[in-house]
């Protein structure tokens, strides 16, 4: 790897207004996280441009406002304004000097002085270097760059202390090292593995996005089998302490990109996926479609003729049934995959009802009730064995 400041200095640039606004007030501004980090393993050019400064909340506030289309505070008291400038978002927030209570991971934010004492306070040393728009020099006092060369995860300050401070860390350490392929200095390992009681203090809502996140990375083994070593199955995601189910999860998902059926797979193997997810504080949304596309794999893996089960889930189940087939075919059934590509390209626009309970009613004279539903039932199931059928077929069927 190649360190290149030249793109972090294009991104300055992409941003001079900005830049030249704080120089002109005479304050520092660095480009600092994620941002320094992609552009120095020239990663995508997609990023969130992070600022951090000397200046104050308000005096930030001062600088921006002439210049900026608008402006969102929501994290002022926290050191942090949002702004878009020259079509441009960025987030600008005043150096931190952090302290945290043991009984929660939130800090009690205090100002910093100094841009050396800011990066001190931050997760990794990958994360913790920073770039002088202004002198255009790049700022790395913990070895970030020689981490990324050599891929290995460790961090600025003691980690039993930073682990400590703020145990979600314990995730995103997973999370960064099956992103970039990262070995795990041994003090950050053996620090992660004491803070399993700490994580009660972390919100589930926090965890969950943590998750997704990790489900997102390239290398899955490599985050799993961190958290494995640091504990964390102790409390959260409890069936993965078995190791075949982990190696299997970790072997499935990583067939597929798409992380919600990487999440399908990771909750398959839980008891109860529901109640799992559930205690996650997922999305009611999130929750709907792994359990519905568990129950579509149910129904395919347990069916004997799987055309009239994928008619079925095709026209009752459109939102879950790609995801089943895909899984269903990561468990080894391609079969299901190729009949599925032929019904969909053959048959899926058609496959709707082509008569409705209010044309049932009124041309059988029937009233609303069970009938009714007995009479669609009887059309869809043709539907599912033969395929797309016209109206007239419709009323052939029903008045048998």
């Amino acid at each position: 790897m190649s360190p290149t400041p030249d793109r972090l200095k294009t991104i300055c640039e992409s941003i001079e207004l900005v830049v030249r606004s704080f120089a002109e007030a005479g304050y520092e501004l660095f480009l600092v996280g994620g941002v320094v980090r992609d552009a120095l393993l020239a990663n995508s050019c997609e990023y969130d441009i992070d600022l951090t400064t000397n200046a104050r909340p308000d005096q930030i506030r001062a600088v921006i406002e002439p210049i900026a289309q608008s402006i969102w505070d929501q994290g002022e008291r926290f050191g942090t304004l949002g702004a878009r400038v020259a079509g441009k978002d960025l987030e600008i927030t005043t150096y931190r000097a952090e302290v945290y209570s043991p009984d929660s991971r939130k800090p009690e934010v205090s100002f910093g002085d100094t841009i050396q004492d800011d990066l001190e306070r931050r997760d990794f040393t990958i994360n913790a270097i920073a770039f002088n728009c202004i002198e255009d020099e790049l700022l790395d006092p913990f070895g970030g760059q020689q981490d990324l060369t050599n891929k290995t995860l460790r961090t600025p300050a003691d980690p039993v202390q930073s682990f400590s401070d703020d145990p979600l860390r314990v995730l995103r350490a997973g999370r960064f090292a099956a992103r970039l392929d990262l070995k795990f200095d041994q003090d950050l390992v053996a620090a992660a593995r004491g803070q399993s009681d700490r994580m009660s203090v972390v919100s589930a809502e926090r965890i969950n996005v943590e998750i997704d996140k990790l489900l997102a990375a390239n290398h899955l083994d490599v985050g799993f089998e961190f958290l494995a070593e640091a504990n964390f199955f102790e409390g959260h995601l409890a069936w993965l302490r078995v190791k075949e189910l982990r190696d299997t999860f970790v072997i499935q998902a990583s067939q597929t990109n798409d992380v919600s059926v990487r999440r399908v797979i990771l909750f398959s193997s839980a008891p109860d996926a529901a109640t799992s997810m559930q205690e996650l504080k997922y999305s009611k949304a999130d929750t709907n479609f792994v359990t519905s596309t568990l129950s579509a794999i149910a129904e395919l893996d347990s069916s004997g003729d799987s055309r009239v089960t994928l008619r079925k889930l095709i026209h009752r189940k459109p939102e879950v049934v790609t995801a089943g087939v895909e899984c269903v075919s990561i468990a080894g059934n391609h079969e299901v995959v190729t009949t599925y590509k032929e019904l969909i390209e053959l048959e899926g626009e058609r496959l709707v009802l082509p008569i409705t309970g209010d044309e049932v009613m009124a041309r059988l004279g029937i009233a609303s009730g069970p009938a009714v539903g007995e009479a669609l039932d009887k059309v869809s199931n043709a539907m599912y064995e033969r395929g797309p059928i016209t109206a007239d077929e419709a009323w052939e069927l029903l008045a048998d």
